[in-house]
């Protein structure tokens, strides 16, 4: 169960946070606080997973205590839910590297849907603590796979199922630094396709290559997972 605070000085507020939150599930809400400054007091003896987080609020607003808690390197995840909805605050907070930002008033969709940003996060952390990571399982966490980027349309030519068989056969061969020919074989497409398409992904910052010059023969390009 993650360990939560709300801070938040408007008690109805504070009150949905609360409600919201406990409907979510997950959580353990240890407390309630009413402005930056008690709130930077309780962290600096207490360690939290998650805080939800205004911007308006009496003796040090929210953004002040933002910044003091990165600035002494406190790892706490912060959603910040806020009437704040101007760009330079949500670009500071966004630099910040919170988890999301709400402006009020909202909707528990939307709350729940930041909540569960956080648990993604959270959960990809715990279960990889312990080991390096590759692009891959970073993009799964970044969402900056291929796969989330779906929807977008490809240039004239390329086929949405041969993209995704070329990419889906890299991202199963990591460690592998292969050749135009080797996948050819492997996929049962033409070198020239193949080519196509790993410069696609190579365009899409998916996939890297070299020159081998140490073939015997003309120089080989070769391809590997980034």
């Amino acid at each position: 169960m993650y360990k939560a605070i709300i801070i938040e000085d408007n008690a109805p507020v504070a009150e949905i946070d609360r409600e919201y939150l406990e409907k979510c599930g997950g959580f353990e809400i240890v407390a309630i606080l009413k402005d930056g400054a008690e709130a930077l007091e309780y962290l600096k003896n207490n360690s939290v997973d998650l805080a939800i987080l205004d911007v308006y609020m009496p003796k040090m607003d929210g953004m002040h205590l933002l910044h003091k808690l990165r600035t002494l390197h406190n790892p706490v995840s912060v959603i910040m839910i806020t009437a704040a909805n101007d760009l330079r605050i949500i670009e500071n907070s966004l630099n910040s590297g919170i988890i999301d930002y709400i402006i009020k008033p909202f909707s528990f969709e939307r709350f729940a849907s930041a909540i569960e940003k956080f648990k993604k996060r959270a959960g990809f952390m715990e279960e990889h603590k312990e080991e390096r990571l590759t692009q891959t399982k970073l993009d799964k966490l970044l969402d900056t796979s291929l796969e989330s980027s779906k929807n977008a349309p490809l240039e004239k030519g390329l086929n949405k199922k041969t993209l995704d068989t070329v990419f889906s056969w890299m991202t199963d061969h990591p460690n592998e630094r292969v050749t135009c020919e080797t996948m050819s074989g492997q996929l049962n497409l033409s070198k020239v396709t193949i080519r196509r398409y790993l410069n696609y992904l190579i365009e899409n910052g998916k996939v890297k290559s070299t020159v081998d010059y140490e073939t015997g023969g003309r120089p080989s390009i070769i391809y590997q997972l980034k």
